[in-house]
């Protein structure tokens, strides 16, 4: 492997700490890639047991189950009541609003609380 990068390093008459850096970078990219595509399907069918394991541990740790179970914004989650629920748990509305969202399989309604290609415009060139 160090044989190939340097013979790279004369190929393409890179400096070895502008060669680390461009390496790096690629390395964080295709990391970012695969994060992109495997955590962010929604669509995924298959049930993993870590998988299943961390989103509870996320929906636990935003929104603790009892407090969860027990509010009203579940029953009515209209803006106000999402805002003030938010509010009591210290805690932004889109983090309220995108639970009622996953739970009802709904991802139409409080949409004016999450953004709506937020964070795909930072990933298109």
């Amino acid at each position: 492997m160090d044989d190939l990068v340097s013979r790279l390093l004369v190929a393409f008459k890179l400096d070895p700490s502008v060669a680390a850096v461009a390496i790096g970078l690629a390395v964080a990219a295709m990391a970012l890639v695969l994060f992109v595509l495997f955590v962010d399907d929604l669509n995924l069918q298959a049930v993993d047991v870590k998988e299943s394991e961390a989103d509870e541990w996320a929906l636990e740790a935003a929104i603790p189950r009892e407090i969860w179970e027990s509010s009203s914004v579940r029953e009515r989650p209209t803006p106000i009541a999402v805002v003030q629920f938010a509010n009591k748990l210290h805690i932004h509305p889109a983090i309220v609003a995108g639970r009622i969202r996953f739970e009802r399989k709904n991802f139409r309604m409080l949409s004016h609380y999450v953004g709506r290609g937020e964070i795909r415009r930072h990933f298109t060139q």
